[in-house]
């Protein structure tokens, strides 16, 4: 599959290739540019690339071009130009990204293709299976996950608070949540949830069962095993310093100075730099404008700190303004909130306030890492990473068992600090020597 669609990029033919990864469509453009330096030649289409004007236009531009797509592409478009066969690359067969139906969506794009590449780069795509749940046990377990959906957000709808907004839901008298029966937007809740629940597991036998049952495809399997040369078809990490600079010179007016491999992502940062700039007014330092405007991981940061600054009172009310105003398409506003939930239970288990990491008092440490032992669900947010959920719960129950005394509790509290908003506290390792042993220890320094 990768050496015949080299070869096409290489020649300036047609290619179309359809993934649900940001990153892979920017490792593929870094990867196929060195191969042909014709930059008109390809359309990249994700979160910083691809114009309205292309996608409107877009059967006009395909002949003799290379579309790389990620989930930005899955609905409305009839690509009708006749490939000879299109790629699809995932990432992910179960849990994240988009799910089976939509991967279904991507591959109908193209209407008169003849020939399915589909490259999945998830182990899981062999070893996963989907299981079944009823329709009425579904509707139990959402009844329980709205009560707490930071614990399964993930997995199963990744938009509680949305539910919430529609109207899905009424407070009873204790303060907890419930479905509301008679609206319309529970029932298509409870359908949702239920075919993430039965066919999420394993996306790709659901995509493969599609294919062959309803469009006619024969499906052959193959074990494929990269050269190194392909190695940039795994995940890597973005080049965002180059993204920041990119936006710095759109900011600056200097659009003339953006690289040629840039110029699809003008149209994307300009809309993201005007957009953080609307939450910047109160910024009067014009450098500090202009890096928070330019750069997304410093936005987010200076967004996350104002509301690691309120007491949990002051910040339920905000949620509201989190959910409704749109700096939730910037920032990770889920994450946010999550990790802030997370934190006043954090803070009030150990009786300190906030940032005082000085004032954890322990009679039993032993007592503490069982409490935080049992509640790694809470703890998750603090250490989410790309890796599956069932790993990093793991990986939090290690690092609590590690715990051995007082000074490791609060270096454990400071990284949940640190992970909300990055070097919150610096950690400075220390050693010293005790009846001739060498023993480590931190302290810690509010920035």
């Amino acid at each position: 599959m990768c050496g015949a669609l080299v070869d096409k990029v290489k020649n300036n033919e047609s290619v179309l290739i359809l993934t649900d990864s940001k990153s892979i469509t920017e490792n593929l453009k870094d990867y196929l540019y060195n191969v042909n330096k014709n930059y008109d030649y390809f359309r990249i289409f994700n979160k910083n690339e691809g114009t309205l004007k292309d996608l409107i236009n877009i059967n006009k531009l395909t002949e003799n071009r290379c579309f790389c797509c990620n989930s930005k592409l899955l609905y409305g478009i009839d690509m009708l130009y006749k490939y000879d066969e299109i790629h699809l690359i995932y990432r992910y067969a179960s849990g994240y990204g988009i799910d089976c139906f939509c991967m279904i969506q991507q591959m109908s794009r193209a209407r008169k293709t003849k020939k399915v590449n589909m490259l999945v780069l998830d182990p899981k795509a062999k070893h996963y299976f989907n299981t079944f749940i009823s329709y009425e046990e579904n509707k139990v377990n959402q009844q329980k996950f709205i009560n707490g959906y930071y614990k399964f957000h993930e997995e199963l709808c990744k938009k509680y608070s949305v539910v919430n907004e529609f109207g899905c839901t009424t407070l009873t008298t204790d303060g907890k949540k419930e479905f509301n029966i008679n609206s319309i937007m529970t029932e298509i809740h409870y359908i949702k949830t239920w075919y993430d629940a039965l066919f999420n597991n394993n996306k790709i036998d659901v995509v493969k069962l599609i294919a062959e049952t309803s469009y006619g495809y024969k499906i052959k399997c193959i074990d494929w095993q990269p050269e190194g040369k392909y190695e940039y078809l795994n995940p890597t990490k973005i080049d965002t310093n180059a993204i920041i600079e990119v936006s710095k010179q759109i900011y600056e007016g200097n659009i003339q100075n953006v690289p040629e491999k840039y110029v699809k992502c003008i149209d994307n940062l300009q809309e993201q730099i005007k957009l953080r700039e609307r939450y910047l007014k109160d910024i009067e330092d014009v450098k500090l404008f202009q890096k928070l405007s330019c750069d997304a991981n410093a936005f987010q940061n200076h967004i996350y700190r104002k509301y690691l600054d309120l007491d949990e009172a002051e910040f339920n009310k905000k949620i509201i303004e989190l959910n409704n105003k749109d700096v939730m398409s910037i920032i990770k506003t889920d994450d946010l909130i999550n990790k802030m939930l997370s934190l006043f239970w954090l803070e009030k288990t150990l009786n300190i306030d906030r940032f005082h990491i000085y004032d954890i008092k322990i009679e039993n440490l032993e007592d503490i890492k069982n409490i935080l032992t049992a509640n790694t669900e809470k703890l998750y947010w603090f250490f989410k990473t790309t890796d599956t959920k069932k790993n990093t719960l793991n990986n939090i129950k290690k690092k609590i068992t590690s715990i051995s005394d007082l000074n490791n509790l609060q270096k454990c509290v400071v990284e949940c600090y640190n992970n909300i908003v990055d070097d919150c506290f610096y950690i400075k390792e220390k050693f010293k020597k005790v009846n001739n042993n060498v023993h480590r220890y931190y302290s810690f320094i509010k920035k």
